[in-house]
């Protein structure tokens, strides 16, 4: 389970300090401790029983950052956090200027 949130900084302080020893509280998504993107990744991964090299991951946001560097390509979209695109093997256009279709070109998916 996850939950989406948008609060202040000063909000966040107070949900990681209620429940951080319980949840994992990264900016702008709450999670039950061991559970994340990349956790979900890899779960998957294991069902399908996939090699973690042929995934990828897309993201644009701080809290995709662990599935970006759990998948075998991560891929940042151009209007992410330089975090985000500091760590991803691939950095590609915006969401809104057709950024994941350009990426699954470049990566042979299409």
């Amino acid at each position: 389970e996850q939950i989406d949130y948008y609060c202040s900084d000063e909000e966040t302080a107070h949900v990681v300090s209620r429940f951080g020893g319980r949840l994992n509280v990264i900016p702008s998504e709450i999670t039950a401790k061991g559970i994340s993107k990349a956790s979900g990744i890899l779960e998957y991964i294991s069902v399908c029983k996939a090699d973690i090299c042929d995934a990828a991951a897309f993201g644009d946001s701080e809290n995709d950052l662990e599935m970006i560097r759990c998948a075998g390509v991560g891929v940042a979209m151009g209007n992410a956090s330089d975090g985000l695109k500091a760590v991803a093997d691939y950095v590609t256009d915006d969401v809104d200027r057709d950024g994941l279709a350009k990426a699954f070109e470049a990566l042979g998916l299409i």
